[in-house]
């Protein structure tokens, strides 16, 4: 083959490959929403044409690489492909993402981010896994598994329909006779649907009405029935063997449902709802759990908080809760803090993160043991830790210093005390969950995938997992994921949201985290998944609660404010 005929053969196979075909090769970004199986898109609502239709691999869905450009503001001569080494880049100003057919690292603006699936060419076609390239240049994801929808959207995602079914002939709410407390603690309870509109009963089946433990409904309860009562109520029952406890489930309600003139859901609706135990949770000792595993800057105790003040070199302080007597009580770099007692007890930092404790008034500081410590619990007489001396396995020494013992040999992260067992993220292990008796007894595997941010809170553990096995990943000490909660009982597990999420804190009913899909902002939702809130626009990291004040480090100016757990009063720390 000429040279000559050599530039037109790798034209051909440039435009096969990346689809190009008769479309438009300028256009302008904006919200976008594909299909599986289908060859027709909408870019802000308005209906476009491809050649080719998304489909799914792996769990993931794939969409042509000229469509999925288009819907991210990319550029027809900013594609880039690479026939010799099967790469694709894409540009839009300043940002850049490149990726590799067959390879699961996605590079943005030069730095890895580890994928599950890799991009793919299908009949001659590249097709791309959509959500980590939307994500990539910073578009929110949301997927719709009863339509098999995926929508893009530009800055945040909007809050799902979790309470309302809204139908195109009218718009009145449509709800759950016991909403809003979709709640219970009967596992065999029966739930009903009320509908304000004659639904057609054919229409109301297993099949188009179904009950998942997670947010985006991929994955459905067998066992559950779904039964007309008449046109405008529907029965749901729980599967043999009831509800599992301490577990959050989603009623999805797709749009096959319709009403008796054959009007369909502007929308799939999801509905949380919770089965609970009777407990009594201990909250004091949640809120230390959660605010350990962001490091322990503030901890409330008796009208006070004890805390690290950023505006004076991060040295311990303490205040009362209506922020007056503010007080220093030492001149350590204080992390990981505790009140017990008489007592606050934390990592000096200033001494190479040792164990210290010093009395509530201030005085009577002194040193426990030079062992570097993370991720400190107090419990009754004792203390927890990761030992940073040796290789982070968890210790526990008397809270007079006089007894030290050893209780693995794993590399411990995110320790949370709870009862008579210590969970953790074993680091040795991909960062898999973990429990062991607090006497170093019966270790054992809960978990087979990577978890992150743990919370025990109740009955249940809360954590963000997010699929890597990229061992530079799994040694940093926090990675978004999406939250899921599993029950400690059943080890049932859920998930709970559609946000990426990191500096997670369960306190009481309500999950405070870092919302990475809209820029690190303060988040709160609700156990069950409802509810969700933004509190501010700040970047955020270091979540801890103390009080009816949430306490964290805005990232951008590197200093500690504290914000009402409402999102009112923000304030700069002092």
């Amino acid at each position: 083959m000429g040279k000559k005929s050599r530039v037109w053969y790798l034209c051909i196979v440039l435009i096969l490959l990346l689809g190009i075909g008769g479309a438009s090769q300028a256009w302008a970004a904006g919200n976008a929403t594909f299909t599986v199986g289908s060859t027709s898109y909408y870019m802000d609502g308005v209906a476009q044409n491809m050649e080719v239709a998304p489909y799914i691999n792996n769990g993931r869905t794939y969409v042509p690489i000229l469509y999925l450009a288009q819907a991210v503001g990319v550029q027809t001569n900013n594609i880039v492909w690479d026939a010799e080494n099967a790469t694709i880049t894409l540009s839009k100003g300043d940002q850049v993402i490149q990726m590799q057919v067959g390879n699961k690292n996605l590079l943005v603006n030069g730095a890895t981010r580890q994928m599950d699936v890799a991009p793919e060419i299908t009949s001659g076609r590249t097709f791309l896994p959509a959500s980590f390239v939307a994500q990539g240049f910073g578009y929110s994801v949301d997927w719709d598994a009863a339509s098999q929808t995926i929508k893009l959207y530009q800055g945040s995602l909007p809050n799902p329909p979790v309470n309302t079914i809204n139908t195109k002939a009218e718009t009145e709410s449509r709800t759950w006779e016991d909403w809003p407390a979709a709640a219970t603690d009967d596992p065999n309870h029966t739930w009903t649907i009320v509908f304000k509109q004659a639904m057609d009963t054919s229409t109301i089946s297993s099949i188009n009405i179904y009950v998942s433990p997670d947010l985006d409904g991929s994955r459905r309860i067998e066992g559950v029935g779904i039964t007309a009562i008449d046109s405008t109520h529907a029965k749901v029952s729980p599967p043999s063997g009831g509800w599992s406890k301490d577990a959050t489930f989603y009623l999805i309600i797709t749009q096959k449902v319709l009403t008796t003139a054959g009007t369909p859901l502007e929308d799939a609706v999801r509905m949380p709802f919770s089965i609970s135990s009777i407990n009594n949770v201990n909250t004091e000792t949640n809120m230390a759990r959660g605010n350990i595993v962001n490091s322990g800057i503030a901890a409330e105790k008796d009208g006070w908080i004890y805390y690290t003040n950023s505006n004076d070199g991060f040295l311990l302080y303490k205040i009362r809760l209506d922020g007056s007597e503010r007080c220093k009580l030492s001149n350590d770099i204080s992390a990981y803090i505790n009140v017990m007692g008489d007592w606050v007890y934390y990592s000096n930092e200033s001494d190479n993160g040792k164990i210290y404790k010093i009395n509530k008034d201030g005085s009577d500081r002194i040193k426990l043991c030079d062992d570097k410590a993370l991720y400190i619990n107090v419990l009754d007489d004792w203390i927890y830790y990761s030992n940073e001396s040796d290789n982070g396995n968890i210790y526990k020494i008397q809270v007079d210093g006089k007894v030290r013992i050893k209780l693995n040999n794993d590399r411990a992260r995110f320790i949370n005390v709870a009862g008579d067992w210590i969970y953790y993220a074993n680091n040795d292990d991909e960062n898999k969950l973990y429990k062991i008796h607090l006497d170093g007894r019966e270790q054992t595997k809960i978990t087979d995938h990577p978890t992150f941010n743990l919370n025990v809170s109740g009955n249940c553990v809360y954590y963000t997992i997010y699929n890597t096995s990229n061992p530079m990943l799994l040694m940093n000490l926090s990675i978004p994921g999406f939250i899921n909660k599993m029950s400690l009982d059943s080890n049932y597990e859920s998930k709970l949201n559609i946000d990426e999420a990191w500096y997670v804190n369960v306190v009481d009913d309500w999950i405070y985290y870092s919302n990475v899909r809209d820029g690190d902002k303060l988040y709160k939702v609700r156990i069950n998944g409802s509810e969700r809130t933004k509190l501010n626009d700040d970047e955020t990291r270091l979540i801890n609660v103390a009080g009816d004040w949430i306490y964290y480090q805005n990232w951008g100016e590197m200093r500690f404010y504290r914000i009402r757990v409402d999102g009112s009063e923000r304030q700069i720390v002092e």
